[in-house]
């Protein structure tokens, strides 16, 4: 095996390993950042990204659906958890701005908007923090009396071709995930021609898209 191409969520004691056995590898967004040979999604800068343009679209309050809502083993979270709240709490600040995060699991979002239906009002927005998070707001939203857009304000930390398949107009930050790949293809074709010079780290940024599940209310 020439090279490797490490994706996603790989705890850093096995990409290490797999290092030591295979020293040509490229890590696409996952938690091991080094130098040379990574590529990922700058999930820090999107958390900034969404949380000025809702601030500066009125938004007063956010409720913040975080992507890990269990009590896993810490050094199994992916780095995209803490860089987008992270993100998104510094943006999303001042002037009596309030984010909360929501940290529960699937089969207790459709409760928890119940009993907090009264809070969810125009000048706040439910925030996905995951595209996962988001398939099961929007189920849980489909069943009581709220119009994302309307009533409140939806958006997403995330996306991908199966959500935009049912969400395509969701406000969200879109990554170039193909232009991800093909950088990692080229990092690695450098890595084995002996270029390592080539292959300097660099995180990707990603793009706000105002859906319709957001508006000006400012």
């Amino acid at each position: 095996l020439d090279g490797l191409i490490i994706l996603d969520n790989s705890n850093e004691r096995s990409v290490k390993g797999m290092l030591k056995a295979i020293p040509n590898c490229v890590m696409v967004n996952t938690n091991t950042w080094l130098p040379s040979c990574c590529i990922r999604r700058d999930e820090y800068a999107a958390g900034l990204l969404v949380g000025s343009k809702l601030k500066k679209s009125g938004y007063k309050k956010a409720f913040y659906f975080d992507a890990d809502h269990n009590d896993s083993t810490p050094e199994l979270h992916h780095y995209s958890i803490a860089g987008r709240l992270n993100g998104l709490c510094e943006s999303f600040s001042g002037d009596g701005l309030v984010v909360s995060t929501v940290k529960i699991g699937t089969d207790d979002i459709l409760d928890w908007l119940l009993k907090n239906r009264a809070a969810v009002t125009p000048d706040s927005v439910i925030i996905a923090g995951h595209n996962l998070r988001l398939f099961c707001l929007t189920s849980a939203l489909s069943q009581i009396d709220l119009n994302a857009g309307c009533d409140f304000g939806l958006a997403s930390l995330d996306d991908e071709t199966g959500l935009l398949a049912s969400f395509s107009d969701v406000s969200r930050v879109s990554f170039p995930r193909v232009e991800i790949g093909r950088q990692a293809g080229k990092m690695m074709i450098d890595l084995l021609a002996g270029n390592k010079d080539n292959c300097q780290s660099v995180e990707i940024k990603g793009e706000w898209i105002a859906g319709n599940t957001t508006k000006n209310i400012a």
